[in-house]
């Protein structure tokens, strides 16, 4: 019991930093100059942190029930590690508070696994153990401060890069295609709102300018994808000529149901080409070749 009851009091000193807690529950003084926003930073990071513990737990565990990690590039779940790392690594070694970067921590964590599993399904499971000890040497290196905090910076900025440019391409995408295809609406919304709280902790918690840079940055896109949300609501995907043609491959059989009658007064050796039966007709390449040249009405999709 006693335990238990030092547990609480550490949370609510987390959360209720100096004498936050007497100003704000017990004299109710919610004007106070710095405790109102401490409070909400703690409680916003708590939050975020709370969310990003099961962030892709669902991801982890289709990859495991289907023991393969069919359609998923472990470059792309690399590249994304990669980003994630830099925030929660720089920010220990600052020595800032675990609601400021427990989420990228929770977060690093499952993409490990996901990795480990994408190279374990796929017959590498050496490869697997190595990239996991490496890992785990890399998180032991910066709990002891053996990782020179240029280099930490450094890490922080390139992975900054990284999502920005990662962010960059699903923008012009969604642009291009004027919609946002199969992205999942309320992922995007609580990306969009998770980084807007994290400027607001990183300046009431951290004071770094690098740190509320890169989560002004993840806002600022994070905010345009949301934008194309309410610009491209319930608009169908574009899709190019090509893929969208009606026109029918070379030497493809149609139902003759499929076609339109074919009257073609110019070339009588076109006629002889064709083919059928009472159920399909035969088209050769050569047909859809010269079609356009030598008949004045050609057969088409209805």
């Amino acid at each position: 019991m006693e335990h238990l009851r030092e547990m609480f009091l550490d949370i609510r000193h987390f959360i209720f930093p100096d004498d936050c807690y007497e100003e704000l529950v017990t004299r109710f003084n919610v004007s106070h100059p710095v405790c109102p926003n401490i409070v909400l930073s703690r409680v916003l990071g708590l939050a975020i942190t709370a969310g990003s513990m099961a962030l892709f737990i669902p991801q982890i565990l289709k990859i495991a029930a289907a023991r393969s990690g069919k359609g998923i590039s472990f470059p792309a779940q690399l590249l994304t590690l990669v980003g994630v790392i830099g925030m929660p690594a720089y920010s220990y070694d600052q020595g800032f508070v675990f609601s400021q970067w427990g989420d990228g921590l929770f977060s690093a964590i499952q993409l490990v696994i996901i990795c480990m599993q994408l190279l374990y399904f796929d017959g590498r499971g050496m490869f697997a153990a190595v990239f996991a000890i490496s890992w785990a040497a890399a998180a032991i290196a910066v709990y002891i401060h053996a990782v020179p905090p240029t280099i930490l910076a450094a890490f922080l900025s390139g992975g900054t890069a990284i999502v920005i440019v990662a962010k960059a391409i699903q923008i012009y995408q969604n642009w291009s295609q004027r919609s946002t295809g199969q992205l999942a609406f309320i992922t995007v919304l609580l990306q969009f709102a998770g980084s807007l709280a994290r400027i607001f902790t990183s300046m009431q918690e951290t004071h770094d300018f690098q740190l509320i840079m890169a989560a002004s940055l993840a806002t600022l896109f994070n905010g345009s994808i949301f934008a194309q949300f309410l610009i491209y609501w319930n608009k169908e995907l574009v899709t190019s000529p090509r893929t969208t043609s009606k026109t029918p491959s070379p030497n493809r059989r149609f139902p003759t149901s499929q076609l339109s009658p074919l009257l073609c007064i110019r070339s009588p050796r076109l006629l002889s080409e064709i083919s059928g039966d009472m159920d399909r007709l035969y088209i050769p390449c050569s047909f859809w070749e010269h079609a356009a040249d030598d008949c004045t009405v050609v057969s088409q999709l209805k």
